[in-house]
């Protein structure tokens, strides 16, 4: 197990991976962070809630950040909210400081 060098909205899981506990705001302008609430990560998503699309540029959004596969992430909860449950498989190591770093620069 690392060090706890995640932030408040991540949880380790036992096989190494990682939940994250997301609130999606599709429908905005850009696709953005823009802060946390209630202990979730709220991220702007600028595809709409229609056929998948939102999740699909989430999950894009989200791996870009963390500087891993697209496909090392996966939905779990909240297909169809907007708090949203995203596992990161095991196998891969989120840059939690680029994800910490875009977050404070908005």
């Amino acid at each position: 197990m690392r060090e706890k060098d995640w932030p408040a909205f991540a949880e380790p899981v036992r096989d190494g991976g990682f939940r994250l506990f997301i609130w999606a705001a599709p429908g905005a302008k850009n696709d953005a962070l823009a802060g946390v609430i209630e202990g979730r990560l709220k991220v702007r998503i600028k595809a709409r809630a229609l056929e998948n699309k939102a999740n699909e540029a989430l999950c894009a959004h989200l791996a870009g950040l963390l500087g891993v596969p697209q496909g090392a992430l996966t939905i779990v909860s909240g297909l169809a909210g907007r708090k949203k449950t995203i596992r990161v498989r095991g196998d891969v190591e989120p840059n939690w400081r680029a994800l910490e770093e875009a977050l404070t620069n908005g």
